[in-house]
C-alpha cells in the first residue's frame, strides 16, 4: 500500500499538465506534456510519472524553454524560463487525474 501512494517529492517536479491544441493532439498517441521543475532530470520525471498516475513511461524527452523579455509602461521586464517534459505511454494507457480527497 505505501509503494501506491506518491511521495511528495513526485508532486514538486511534476509542476502542471500543459493543455493547448497540439498537446492534445498528442494524447492520441499517448503522448503528454508537463511543466516540470528545472532541475529534474529524464529518470525523476518518468518515476514521478509513473507514480503520480499509476502508467508505464517508455520514453520522457524534455526541453528548456528560454526566457523573454517583455517591455512594459513601466520599463523591460522578464518572463521566466522553464522546463518542458513530453512523456510517451505504454500502449493504449491514457493519464487519469487522481482522486483529490477533501480533508
Amino acid at each position: 500500500m505505501a509503494d501506491m501512494i506518491p511521495a511528495y517529492q513526485d508532486y514538486r517536479i511534476i509542476q502542471k499538465m500543459l493543455e493547448t491544441e497540439k498537446t492534445i493532439k498528442l494524447e492520441g498517441v499517448s503522448q503528454y506534456v508537463f511543466k516540470v521543475c528545472a532541475r529534474a532530470d529524464k529518470q525523476k520525471i518518468a518515476k514521478a510519472v509513473a507514480s503520480i498516475f499509476h502508467v508505464t513511461v517508455v520514453s520522457v524527452n524534455t526541453m528548456n524553454v528560454k526566457s523573454k523579455t517583455k517591455r512594459t509602461r513601466h520599463g523591460i521586464g522578464i518572463k521566466n524560463g522553464w522546463k518542458k517534459a513530453y512523456v510517451t505511454l505504454k500502449g493504449d494507457q491514457t493519464l487519469q487525474m487522481p482522486e483529490v480527497k477533501e480533508v
